[in-house]
């Protein structure tokens, strides 16, 4: 019943994204954002999150987040898998990254 790991790329509104809109973030703050993907949460791409939960999305642009912070899922197996996934596709997409994430999106 969890989220679809289907997406190939991050979406084109994805919030990790260098070109994303500042402090879009669907009602979410920075702070929020960040604690949330670091912990391990299941964070849908922002495009699916009004489907009900079996029919959205992992947000592929946090998976890129916790994987250039070096971050191995201990407790959401699902997400270590999705991971496991994305590193092997390889991507080479500009992120915000800690900080430089939270202050572009503090408004």
């Amino acid at each position: 019943h969890g989220m679809k790991d289907n997406l190939k790329e991050p979406c084109r509104e994805c919030p990790f994204k260098k070109s994303s809109f500042k402090g879009w973030l669907g009602g979410l703050t920075a702070q929020e954002t960040h604690d949330l993907v670091l912990d391990e949460a299941n964070f849908a791409c922002h495009m699916t999150r009004k489907k009900p939960d079996a029919q959205m999305s992992r947000c592929k642009g946090s998976q890129l987040f916790l994987i250039h912070h070096c971050k191995l899922p201990k407790k959401n197996e699902a997400l270590r898998i999705a991971l496991q996934q994305t590193k092997k596709e390889g991507h080479d997409i500009e992120l915000y990254l800690g900080f430089d994430f939270l202050q572009h999106h503090s408004v």
